[in-house]
């Protein structure tokens, strides 16, 4: 099986600076392994996002609970491309749902924005396949 090691950076914009977590968990789905590249809880408001390095060609599914939640990610690097954020869906019962798909081996900034007081819970699986 191939293991997908990945470097998070937690980082907050406030002058205190950031925390850095590695975060490689990985669970068999079908004929696939799905690999946990983040868990993290966002309490908002704050101006807190998580950076991540997400590879061209590799679709990822990110989860998000939380009322009226908006999920931005956005390359580091100038002249990096966007990456195709689609949510698949929402219900009052259920996360927000995106399938994100990045046009370049890039470092990503990751934000969760949401109104009022809340803790925002998101997380990112990467589907890899089993050699």
């Amino acid at each position: 099986m191939r293991i997908h090691n990945l470097l998070l950076s937690l980082a907050l914009m406030a002058p205190a600076g950031g925390v850095s977590a590695q975060v490689d968990t990985t669970r068999a789905v079908g004929d696939s392994a799905v690999e946990r590249l983040l868990d993290h809880t966002f309490q908002s408001p704050s101006r807190e996002f998580v950076r991540v390095r997400l590879e061209a060609g590799v679709t990822y599914r990110a989860s998000v609970t939380g009322d009226r939640v908006h999920l931005e990610i956005h390359p580091i690097q100038s002249g990096v491309k966007s990456v195709r954020l689609d949510q698949l869906g929402k219900s009052a019962d259920h996360p927000a749902v995106y399938e994100i798909r990045p046009h370049a081996n890039a470092e990503y900034e990751i934000r969760v924005l949401a109104p009022g007081n809340q803790a925002i819970r998101l997380t990112i699986d990467r589907e890899a396949a089993r050699p």
